[in-house]
């Protein structure tokens, strides 16, 4: 099935899902920075983690690789920032390559879909034959005792 471009501002839904996933990336080695950090890691220097939680509220993450190079840009006097940033860029590679596990997401995502689409689908059909959900159950039990199952 062919989904044009111009529905996504130029991209393919492929691209505007990865960036969604960067945006994702940033958030988890945030996250695996806390870690290092309470772990007494010698790479980070004390509030790299509360320094990057505090300016994701502060400016949220809309376009990964532009709120990457902004944090590349910004300068902090303790270093936390500076240490944090040298390790995120390493981290959320890693994660990608070594930790995230691609075909569980994808597994997931169209189970997912599966799933919500056929309970929206069984509603969608309950509401167009105006049938209650014990409507819905008593049916499901003639259908059932049908084929003997």
């Amino acid at each position: 099935m062919y989904v044009p471009t111009d529905s996504f501002g130029g991209m393919s839904p492929e691209h505007v899902a990865s960036n969604v996933l960067k945006k994702l990336h940033i958030h988890a080695s945030v996250e695996v920075i806390g870690k290092l950090e309470a772990s007494g890691a010698k790479c980070l220097e004390p509030g790299a983690h509360s320094t990057l939680t505090a300016l994701l509220k502060r400016a949220p993450v809309t376009n990964a690789d532009h709120w990457l190079e902004d944090l590349m840009g910004k300068k902090d006097e303790g270093g936390a920032l500076s240490s944090a940033t040298r390790v995120m860029l390493d981290v959320r590679q890693k994660f990608a390559h070594e930790n995230f596990d691609w075909n569980m997401m994808q597994q997931i995502t169209r189970a997912g879909l599966e799933e919500e689409s056929s309970t929206l689908m069984k509603e969608y059909m309950l509401g167009s034959f105006s049938l209650s959900a014990e409507d819905a159950a008593s049916l499901d039990e003639g259908v059932s005792g049908v084929d003997g199952k």
